[in-house]
């Protein structure tokens, strides 16, 4: 996938936020729960801050205080945290890591606060992809050694299945986003083997296995189309639930590197150039 194309899809995405943004209440209207409006609105300020656009700054910020005030507020109330603790702190270290320059010196203090916060909570869960860069990431950036033991412990007992597919998708972006925020040597070591192992089993797949789905293409073939350059165009499917719009985010987020040869198979074993989107060819495969 190249720069620009990833930027079209990025700023679809952006737009299709865009529309429902309720600037009254710094919120999406999703008609959905509280708790699912947050979860989706907190992606949406990551990519306002994504498009590298100073006039979305401001909303971006605006969204990370409301959603920042709610979670501290019911915390007080209720000793509990609205969003998954593992979604809230991978997207706050995202926010952090990539964008952290670009905002208010109160507004980033309160978010690497949340961070730490955050991983306290997500030491008391049973922990996925997620959780485990948020252990590590946030334990780097607080000095942390207890946070980093617990989230190498983990890693190393990690297995990941194949399907299904968005599953696999959320547990290789958050693996991706390891490989590109976390210092720690072993943590690298480890998630490049689990990488290199899925991407294997992503290449082997029998022929007419697809990377999308009937309702739409998987965040899994986003992350495809990046590792193979673009070997078929993907374009946003008209309709995404709030999880894989999510999941198309982060896709276009990570960047996900490999070894060449395991890219290069990769790209060998796609099908040739054309357009993947929400159409009637959404169910072909990416594979051959």
């Amino acid at each position: 996938m190249t720069e620009g194309h990833r930027q079209e899809l990025l700023h679809a995405i952006v737009d299709n936020w865009d529309r429902t943004f309720d600037p009254g209440n710094c919120l999406l209207q999703t008609g959905d729960a509280a708790d699912a409006t947050a979860y989706e609105s907190i992606h949406y300020a990551l990519a306002l801050l994504e498009t590298a656009e100073r006039s979305r700054v401001g909303r971006a910020e605006a969204i990370l205080g409301r959603i920042l005030d709610r979670q501290a507020y019911l915390r007080r109330i209720a000793s509990s945290t609205p969003v998954d603790p593992a979604s809230l702190g991978m997207i706050l270290l995202l926010v952090w890591h990539q964008h952290h320059r670009r905002l208010s010196t109160p507004l980033c203090q309160r978010v690497t606060e949340t961070i730490r916060d955050t991983a306290g909570l997500v030491c008391k869960d049973a922990v996925d992809t997620r959780g485990i860069f948020v252990l590590i990431a946030a334990g780097e950036m607080s000095f942390d050694s207890s946070l980093i033991h617990n989230g190498l412990a983990r890693l190393r007992d990690l297995r990941l299945t194949p399907s299904p597919a968005d599953d696999f998708a959320a547990n290789l972006i958050a693996l991706h986003a390891i490989e590109n925020h976390v210092r720690h040597p072993d943590a690298l070591v480890l998630t490049e083997k689990l990488l290199v192992r899925a991407w294997r089993q992503i290449a082997q797949r029998p022929s007419g296995n697809p990377l999308c789905l009937p309702n739409g293409l998987s965040p899994l073939a986003v992350l495809f189309s990046r590792i193979t350059c673009g070997a078929a165009r993907i374009d946003l499917p008209v309709r995404l639930s709030p999880r894989r719009k999510s999941g198309w985010l982060l896709s276009l987020i990570v960047n996900p590197r490999l070894p060449d040869d395991i890219a290069e198979k990769l790209t060998a074993s796609s099908v040739p150039a054309g357009n993947i989107g929400a159409t009637g060819r959404a169910t072909a495969a990416l594979l051959a």
